[in-house]
């Protein structure tokens, strides 16, 4: 079965679909065992990320030197900071998850923090809105009694 849409993303759906199941069978999986190990599973995951951030350190480094526009040192410092991050999670991965899960803690709290104060900014200036807001414009129905 092929999607005939537009000639130029013609793609072949039961491929995608089957993809598509696999892909959902393994984050399954990874989900049981992340349940049934949560310490293996954590290390696990410690020790892939602390991987990934040493690619894109080194990302990040071959993007500074090939640019060559002045973000040389931009790229070089969040390399560092990658390579930081990487050596953290490699050297004491159970630290590192400590980390992890703090520095995603802090995120959502600063973030629920954020909207919070926006909605209520907005729902402060609303209100004052409507009580400085002068009575005499507006208009009075005479229908009602006023």
């Amino acid at each position: 079965m092929r999607s005939s849409l537009d000639p130029e993303t013609d793609i072949d759906v039961s491929r995608a679909t089957h993809w598509l199941i696999a892909s959902a069978v393994v984050v399954f999986v990874c989900g049981i065992l992340a349940i049934v190990l949560p310490l293996t599973f954590s290390l696990g995951v410690a020790g892939l990320l602390g991987w990934l951030f040493i690619f894109a350190a080194v990302a990040h480094l071959v993007f500074g030197f090939h640019l060559a526009s002045g973000t040389l040192a931009w790229h070089a410092f969040i390399a560092a900071f990658y390579a930081l991050a990487a050596i953290n999670l490699l050297v004491n991965p159970l630290l590192g998850v400590v980390l992890l899960a703090l520095v995603i803690g802090v995120v959502l709290v600063a973030e629920t923090r954020c909207r919070a104060q926006v909605s209520s900014r907005g729902l402060r200036s609303g209100l004052l809105a409507i009580l400085l807001y002068p009575s005499s414009t507006v208009p009075s129905d005479s229908r009602c009694g006023s």
